[in-house]
């Protein structure tokens, strides 16, 4: 089965396990606030990948399910409260919580996301597999969370690292991946050592992927593509491995044309454009582009700890269109 074919597959299950999942929140607003991300759909790539990966940990989709659906209750509180910070008036094509609603409900509503998340892994019926999802869960939310406010300080930060860098993304993107992945393989009833390590690898190595791309398609992708104005990144002032090569690598007129846009909400196109050329004539993109994939092959390396199996294969498949967007 192709990669759509099997994405739809896992998509439809998880969509039919969402339905009805916001029934007891009350009063309607908050109900209607909180479901807003979640009905708008998406890729659904971390309750996918949790569900590939128990299938490639011999267990089944089903098995993962509570795993699947914490994991997406946790991305979608994320949403909400990064649309907050980042002042974003649009996500997956439609206006964000805080926006069509208001900041405090916003808030509430990614608050309600984040109980449903350990409300759904409290579906796990084995104890021990609980006990470690729990755990693994709680642990890469807080370094969700610690990631992010990295990404905050780094917009004010001159001195940003690129290594510095790398461990914001880790918290902030990769490590939801990785809990994805290895709560997959948790999830399997006879599951072992050696398939929740080769997963754990897998997950944040395709988690610093696709941040990686992410960054690029802020600068190269369209706004339909990424589901955002293009160029957010560049006025919001966000330190991406991008701006930190382009700083470091550029020529002083490069660095300027960067400058004049980065920070500034109030850029123009002309002015985003321009940092964007600089980035590209510097060999930032290039160099971006290159680190991606370097991530993205680890990823795939990973997946040799793991026996054949079409999941395994699907994981492939998913860890390339990572990186190419393409399928």
């Amino acid at each position: 089965m192709a990669l759509k074919e099997a994405m739809d597959s896992y998509r439809k299950r998880i969509d039919e396990a969402l339905v009805g999942a916001f029934d007891q929140v009350s009063p309607a607003p908050l109900r209607e606030a909180a479901r807003w991300y979640p009905d708008a759909g998406g890729k659904r790539l971390r309750p996918v990948m949790a569900m590939m990966a128990c299938e490639a940990a011999g267990g089944s989709a089903n098995d993962a399910l509570p795993v699947a659906l914490a994991v997406e209750m946790v991305h979608n509180f994320s949403l909400v409260h990064d649309d907050i910070m980042d002042r974003d008036s649009t996500r997956r094509g439609r206006a964000t919580v805080h926006t069509k609603w208001d900041e405090a409900t916003a808030i509430l509503a990614g608050d309600v996301l984040f109980a449903r998340a350990f409300e759904m892994l409290a579906g796990i019926p084995d104890a021990a597999a609980h006990r470690d999802a729990s755990r693994l869960l709680s642990e890469a939310i807080r370094r969700l969370c610690e990631g992010q406010a990295l990404d905050m300080l780094f917009e004010r930060d001159e001195h940003v690292t690129t290594q510095a860098y790398l461990d914001m993304i880790r918290g902030k993107t990769a490590l939801l991946f990785e809990a994805a992945a290895r709560g997959g393989a948790l999830s399997a009833p006879s599951r072992h050592e050696g398939s929740l390590a080769a997963l754990s690898v897998y997950g944040e190595c395709f988690g610093m992927a696709f941040q990686i791309a992410d960054d690029l398609l802020d600068v190269t992708g369209e706004s339909e593509t990424i589901g955002k104005p293009w160029g957010s990144d560049v006025r919001a002032g966000k330190r991406t491995i991008l701006v930190l090569d382009a700083l470091e690598r550029g020529s002083d007129e490069q660095k300027r044309a960067l400058r004049r846009a980065l920070g500034r909400q109030d850029a123009t196109d002309d002015e985003v454009r321009a940092a964007v050329d600089a980035m590209r004539a510097s060999g930032a993109i290039a160099a971006a582009e290159k680190l991606r994939d370097a991530y993205a092959q680890r990823a795939d390396a990973a997946l040799e700890g793991l026996p054949p199996s079409d999941a395994r294969e699907h994981l492939r498949a998913l860890n390339r269109w990572a990186t190419t967007r393409e399928r």
